[in-house]
């Protein structure tokens, strides 16, 4: 950990890091039990220490991804002690290579409706709707206390407005556009809470980049995120996408609500979820090329943002920024991951049958094209052939081995697509 801290800042680059709590703390509370078993007769002061449930509580909840155990109750002193050590056992990993810790990423998102039965919250007086919010401001002021600002997701900061200082937490902001994403950030803005812009929409990398079986990704957010979805975000128009990009299901949404908080947001955060990423592949199949387009996007304000654009001039002005970017990823960046050896998605080409003759389009400039029937080699397609009837269509990049998914065209069956 202290050599990633080290070499990220070296780029300038600020390592968060990110211990999820109440809820996802499921790796934490099973240590913490082991750890009170082997003392709970030995030490009994000790072993309560860290303790992170209360044994009495009969709540029942599942979380999204199944579990019963993975909530830190809000009401034992365990939880802050253990937040508390991890907090400073950080500072001193930072401290002994003089890189501050200044930054701690807390999680507060997805508690499932746990500890609405525990005894220990009854006897601490706190009411079951405010235990969130109870906790959220008790780990806020730990942070504060260290002089480490605190970042929690935007559920978990806006459940605690009523006890949290403006300002005193940044919020990462999860909700799609399509159900009030512009909302909950103009929300957070009236409390001058800082918001990092975390949109599943266009900002979650776990989803696939197309709607199809082989594509690896959830699609609770999105279905399809391609690297054009997210070179096309514009932050600071963000009602706007409701006229180009339809909601989940690929139905058009209306949104005509007004961004009022440009001042507070700090900047964008991709997210990658591994569940989906067993390997290091899956990891960079996922992120590149995408992550190009969020740089773009993150650092660099493009003139066909504007709000003064109408639609079809921001449209076309987009399409020329695009088609400039698009061919600098086919003919420099794709080629120089590839190089590295990196596992980046290639996407597959356009094709169709007209008249007879095959028609096939490069998804990016520098990108080459092939072609075969079923049974035969792959052939480079220069210009359109005649052919009809069955055949398989890839991209690849110039002088390597690298190739997109081989897509089937006018086959009798077209779901059979062949990864390369």
């Amino acid at each position: 950990y202290q050599q990633i801290v080290l070499d990220a800042n070296a780029y300038g680059i600020e390592v968060i890091p990110s211990f999820d709590m109440p809820g996802h703390a499921r790796a934490a509370i099973i240590a913490m039990e082991a750890r009170y078993n082997r003392l709970r007769n030995s030490q009994p002061d000790a072993a309560s220490e860290f303790r992170l449930i209360d044994p009495d509580d009969t709540s029942t909840y599942t979380s999204v991804q199944f579990y019963n155990d993975n909530a830190m109750n809000p009401c034992v002193p365990g939880s802050y002690r253990f937040v508390a050590k991890v907090i400073d056992a950080l500072r001193n990993m930072h401290s002994e290579i003089n890189v501050p810790l200044t930054t701690f990423h807390f999680g507060a998102d997805e508690i499932a409706g746990a500890w609405s039965a525990s005894p220990a919250c009854e006897r601490a007086g706190v009411n079951e709707e405010e235990r969130l919010a109870h906790f959220v401001k008790r780990v806020v002021d730990i942070g504060a206390s260290r002089g480490v600002t605190m970042a929690g997701w935007s559920d978990g900061v806006e459940d605690s407005f009523k006890i949290l200082e403006p300002g005193s937490v940044q919020a990462n902001v999860w909700k799609t556009l399509y159900y009030g994403a512009t909302d909950t950030i103009n929300h957070l803005s009236r409390q001058n809470m800082p918001v990092v812009l975390s949109l599943p929409d266009v900002l979650y990398f776990d989803f696939p980049y197309q709607s199809h079986p082989l594509e690896p990704g959830f699609y609770w957010g999105s279905k399809a995120t391609d690297t054009f979805k997210v070179f096309s975000f514009m932050p600071e128009q963000l009602s706007r996408h409701a006229q180009f990009w339809p909601d989940r299901m690929g139905n058009t949404y209306s949104d005509d609500t007004q961004l009022d908080a440009t001042h507070t947001i700090k900047g964008l955060q991709a997210q990658l979820w591994t569940e989906v990423t067993p390997t290091a592949s899956a990891v960079e199949y996922m992120l590149f090329p995408r992550l190009y387009a969020f740089a773009e996007r993150a650092w660099f304000q493009a003139p066909w943002e504007s709000a003064t654009l109408t639609d079809t001039e921001l449209q076309a002005a987009r399409a020329s920024d695009w088609q400039s970017f698009a061919t600098a990823l086919g003919k420099f960046y794709i080629p120089a991951l590839v190089s590295e050896g990196i596992n980046v998605r290639i996407p597959p080409p356009g094709a169709t049958y007209v008249e007879g003759k095959l028609y096939l389009r490069a998804p990016l400039p520098g990108l080459i094209t092939e072609y075969r029937e079923p049974s035969g080699d792959w052939q480079l397609y220069e210009t359109p052939a005649r052919h009809s009837g069955c055949v398989e269509v890839r991209s690849r990049v110039a002088a390597s081995k690298r190739v997109s998914r081989a897509l089937p065209l006018g086959c009798q069956s077209e779901q059979t697509d062949k990864k390369p």
